[in-house]
């Protein structure tokens, strides 16, 4: 579902401002500023080693979610629903660090090439569901709908994401060092 966000923030978002009568160089500019946000990577690695996996993973759906839908109330004024769908990618680019974590961490060291190598079929299936996603929004609704759709499946991958374990990607406890010879 990520990717979908990236899709449907990469495809539609400059056909909106196109269409809302903004400057058509609005979208370029928007995609530059969200691909600067990968620069964050850093300090979204700091908050996930301060929290833990479910967090950032359940608050980059739900952030990215609630400002699709806020995007797509304020369409009405095209300049703020446009910096809204930026902002939303921001929590995008933190799924983008942590999104593939609890494949990789649920197969052995080992098997993690294999796991990568399914992980990128999901995107790019991932690609190819997005414009038909669109589509049948767009059969129904006008553009706008398209971000609320988006935003909202976002959403539901957040309260499904609160199910992962708290623990995951933290160190297991250390148990007593059996090698210690205990005094008698």
């Amino acid at each position: 579902m990520r990717s979908v966000g990236w899709a449907i923030f990469m495809i539609y978002l400059p056909i909106f401002a196109v269409e809302a009568g903004m400057d058509a160089s609005i979208g370029g500019l928007s995609m530059s500023i969200a691909n600067a946000f990968l620069f964050l990577t850093p300090v979204v690695m700091r908050l996930l080693n301060a929290t833990n996996v479910r967090i950032m993973i359940a608050g980059g759906f739900a952030g990215a979610g609630i400002l699709f839908v806020a995007a797509t109330i304020a369409t009405p004024a095209p300049p703020l629903a446009v910096m809204l769908l930026v902002a939303a990618t921001i929590f995008l680019v933190s799924l983008d660090v942590t999104g593939g974590l609890p494949l990789l961490m649920s197969v052995k060291p080992s098997e993690r090439a294999e796991a990568a190598a399914v992980y990128a079929t999901f995107r790019d299936v991932s690609a190819v569901i997005s414009p038909g996603f669109a589509r049948i929004i767009l059969a129904f609704g006008p553009l706008p709908a398209v971000f609320g759709a988006c935003g909202a499946a976002l959403i539901g991958c957040a309260l499904l994401a609160r199910r992962l374990h708290p623990r995951l990607g933290r160190k297991r406890a250390a148990g007593p060092d059996k090698s210690a010879v205990e005094p008698a």
